[in-house]
């Protein structure tokens, strides 16, 4: 039993000191000081600040202003020379010099891409100038209020403005470069309020209190869903090809929707009502359907308003109601295909001449049922 204590404390013994030489191998190494955790200031806010007009930009990237800023005479608030830049007015104010002043931002035909939002522009009065000038391509324009300039937003082909607002400018409210993209936008007491180039499609906006046209837009766009009203000349206009379509146009001094000059619109589920002139204007190979014309004609042109008047050919006049004009449909050319309109007290409900594809007219003012020609346009 001694014995094997013995062999016991001798096993123990060489074991400790096999662990003891394993482990004591000579100092440890120091570890490596810890990185740095904290972004740098660049990474924090990559963008470059604004402090200062005039001020030229001459790199890509993002600028932001840090205050209100004002303008100086004979010169532009910040000049865009390059391609690709961002400004962020961070809900601050660009001011002009007033008559003196130039553009609150400029950028010229030779850039593009150029993004501003968030902020307000005013007083960039100088004559042919406008809050924003931005003739590159390929803008971006959003959440932005220009008020009492030259012009409001002065824009090249391609460009996106949204939730933007322009009002108050001699001239135009907010132009357009060809197909371009105006959506959520308001254009009240300019010259013009909206215009748009070929290919535009303008949606959701309203424009009102205009000195000449509500909204116009040129060959092959799309008016959808707007408001046009209490302008001195025409509501909404656009050229050969386009579309306007679910749009209000009242109240204005000239026509609702005109399309005088242009063919082959479709003109769809549209409301024109209390224009002193016609509802609507179509000349020859447009579609005009399900729309609703009220009380148009008065003033100057009391006797000569229309609901929809059509000067030309090759048109489909289908499915619209005419209530309370001096004329509720007015045809004066041949070769029209005119069908199931309605009309009703007005002076007179259908003066249409010879030579045009009509369904029955069928006057049920008396009251009674309707019956026969499923083609067939009522009074009543």
């Amino acid at each position: 039993m001694r014995m094997l204590r013995k062999v016991l404390v001798l096993f123990m013994t060489v074991l400790v000191a096999s662990v003891s030489t394993v482990l004591g191998q000579g100092p440890l190494q120091p570890a490596a000081a810890p990185a740095p955790t904290m972004k740098t200031l660049a990474q924090v806010e990559p963008r470059m600040p604004i402090t200062n007009l005039p001020y030229t930009i001459t790199q890509p990237g993002s600028y932001y202003l840090v205050g209100n800023l004002t303008g100086v005479t004979n010169a532009h608030g910040i000049t865009v020379n390059c391609n690709d830049v961002a400004i962020d007015l961070m809900g601050f104010t660009l001011s002009g010099a007033g008559a003196n002043s130039r553009s609150g931002i400029y950028q010229f035909f030779d850039y593009r891409n150029l993004a501003v939002r968030n902020g307000t522009l005013v007083n960039w009065l100088g004559e042919g100038y406008a809050a924003i000038t931005a003739y590159g391509r390929n803008g971006h324009f959003e959440n932005l209020t220009a008020i009492t300039n030259g012009r409001g937003l002065d824009l090249g082909a391609c460009a996106v403005i949204s939730r933007c607002q322009a009002a108050y400018h001699t001239e135009f409210g907010i132009v357009v470069g060809a197909q371009s993209l105006i959506d959520h936008c308001g254009a009240d007491h300019n010259q013009n309020g909206i215009y748009g180039d070929a290919g535009a499609v303008i949606t959701d906006c309203a424009a009102s209190y205009n000195s000449s046209r509500g909204i116009h837009a040129g060959r092959g766009s799309v008016i959808s869903a707007c408001a046009a009203s209490y302008n001195l000349g025409d509501g909404i206009d656009a050229g050969d090809g386009s579309a306007i379509v679910n749009c209000a146009a009242s109240y204005n001094q000239g026509r609702g929707i005109n399309t005088s000059g242009s063919s082959g619109l479709s003109i769809k589920n549209c409301a024109a009502g209390w224009n002193k002139s016609d509802g609507i204007y179509a000349v020859s190979g447009c579609e005009v359907l399900g729309n609703t014309c009220r009380n148009n004609g008065y003033d100057v042109y009391a006797g000569n308003g229309a609901g929809i008047r059509v000067a030309g050919d090759e048109n489909r006049i289908d499915s619209n109601h005419l209530s309370d004009n001096d004329q509720g449909l007015a045809v004066t050319s041949s070769g029209n295909a005119i069908m199931r309109n309605t009309a009703g007290g007005n002076a007179t409900n259908y003066a249409i001449v010879a030579g045009n594809a009509t369904g029955a007219l069928i006057n049920v003012s008396g009251g009674g049922a309707i019956a026969g020609d499923a083609w067939a346009n009522i009074a009543f």
